[in-house]
């Protein structure tokens, strides 16, 4: 059975040497006291609608984790390319946080 991303077929997520990449410029986040709750899409531009595609759902504590390795990430970008530029007044995310 092939997973769907964006319209684009991949490969069987089941097989050991597949991965589906999808690509995401659109960002959400909910959260309870036990989870959190991250969600991933793509927006198009010209009023189309967001198209989630992947739910990552975690405790606080592995977010925690998680956003350690994206700082540290972003720091070697920048260390590497120069300082990332913010992407606009929206930048913020739409998020229930």
């Amino acid at each position: 059975m092939a997973a769907e991303c964006n319209g684009a077929a991949q490969a069987d997520a089941g097989r050991t040497t597949a991965r589906l990449r999808c690509y995401a410029n659109d960002f959400a986040a909910e959260f309870s006291l036990s989870e959190v709750e991250l969600r991933f899409g793509q927006r198009f531009g010209g009023g189309e609608a967001l198209s989630v595609h992947t739910w990552i759902v975690t405790s606080p504590v592995h977010l925690v984790t998680l956003s350690r390795v994206i700082a540290a990430t972003i720091a070697a970008y920048e260390g590497r390319y120069g300082a990332i530029p913010c992407a606009g007044p929206d930048d913020r995310g739409r998020g229930a946080i």
